[in-house]
């Protein structure tokens, strides 16, 4: 009794289990003693006390047992895991559609408080809500394309929202230069045949030579002045062309001509702010063979394989379902991080998720707040990994 700690009284009612279930049977000797006779050898000759003869007889029948025991606990394991993810992924669904679709999730917390002590038939019951919000949101979908298509579709000629069409092509700047910024109606006016008279006059008076060398210079000037504004025009045209297309002279050319360095300052070139994976500081360390050593968990329970990274982003769409998260989220992450990273981030959530269910309480939130991070150059994912290799 000083062995187990335990009372009299509840050591016989165990032995008293035991002997029921058919595991142990009382041999006691003629006085009510439990004693052992041994041999010189040390065997036992003579024993009276409890006997495991039953244990013996009845082996087969205990393992039946264990092995309907045991698939009893992963039914309901596996159950309990398909209630939390069709739990999650309702929410993210209801999250992403809009406030019309909350009714979803409403439905959804009353039959988990209700059947929480039954997770198989709370599965089957999340199972056919998700089917039908999935269904709910496609035909909205559909119904919306429809009506942008057909608002989409060109106006008769007669309507009133039809955009005005406007001339983007630009004048030259010699035409600019030489255009007139009010009306030719005086111009017309005055150019009658009296002008036309006036001006055969004073070319055949005998200061006609004078008028015309006057005339020759103001041609020559008029010529000049149009060749300038000829090379400004261009100098201008091809600027706002380089503009519009995103063009910029090396800063070897802008040193070799003249007059470069200074039309390129104005218009600094724009980098790409697209995500790249390998240019992230937080994941350089990330290497896909660090991946698949990490994440055993995800692999196993899974059947999946993360031998390449092919392979991890296509498994993305397997873990998306493992963990309850949303495709719009995760095509979100994809799109500010790059699919290899957001797929990497994703498995490692999926991976702790699997491992300690009850520390990650929102795996969802979990993979959006590290992508956060990500985005800053905040995330040290490869220390995870290494943590989780380590384990």
């Amino acid at each position: 009794m000083q062995y187990t700690g335990a009372s009299i009284k509840t050591v016989s009612r165990c032995l008293k289990s035991l002997v029921e279930a058919g595991i142990l049977a009382y041999r006691d000797s003629p006085t009510g003693r439990r004693y052992v006779y041994r041999k010189n050898d040390g065997t036992p000759d003579e024993a009276y006390g409890l006997d495991f003869t039953p244990a013996c007889f009845n082996l087969a029948t205990f393992a039946v047992l264990a092995d309907d025991y045991r698939e009893a606990l992963n039914r309901e394991r596996n159950a309990k895991r398909a209630v939390t993810r069709l739990s999650r992924a309702i929410i993210d669904l209801v999250e992403a559609a809009g406030s019309d679709f909350s009714d979803y999730a409403t439905h959804a917390e009353k039959l988990v408080a209700e059947l929480r002590h039954d997770p198989e038939a709370c599965t089957e019951w999340l199972q056919a809500l998700y089917d039908d919000a999935l269904m709910a949101v496609e035909s909205l979908r559909q119904k919306t394309s429809e009506k942008a298509s057909k608002q989409a579709e060109m106006s008769p000629a007669g309507g009133q929202n039809v955009p005005r069409l406007y001339n983007t092509t630009q004048s030259p700047s010699v035409f600019i230069g030489n255009k007139r910024t009010c009306s030719n109606e005086q111009e017309v006016n005055l150019k009658t045949d009296n002008g036309c008279a006036v001006e055969m006059a004073l070319d055949e008076e005998p200061c006609g030579a004078g008028r015309e060398a006057q005339h020759l210079n103001e041609q020559a000037e008029t010529s000049e002045n149009s060749r300038s504004g000829r090379r400004v025009g261009d100098t201008l045209a091809q600027s706002d062309t380089d503009v519009a297309y995103g063009a910029e002279k090396a800063p070897e050319k802008e040193q070799a001509e003249p007059g470069g360095g200074k039309l390129a300052s104005k218009h600094p070139q724009k980098r790409p702010s697209g995500a790249n994976f390998l240019s992230s500081a937080s994941l350089d360390a990330v290497s896909i063979s660090l991946l698949e050593s990490a994440c055993t968990a995800v692999q196993s329970d899974f059947g999946l394989s993360l031998a390449s990274w092919p392979e991890l982003v296509s498994a993305a769409e397997v873990m998306l379902v493992g963990i309850g998260l949303s495709e719009p989220a995760y095509a979100q992450a994809f799109g500010r991080l790059g699919r290899q990273a957001a797929a990497a981030i994703l498995a490692v959530v999926a991976e702790k998720a699997l491992r300690d269910p009850e520390k990650i309480s929102s795996p969802g939130g979990y993979f959006r707040a590290c992508c956060d991070r990500a985005a800053e150059g905040k995330l040290a994912l490869a220390k995870s990994l290494f943590g989780l290799a380590a384990k």
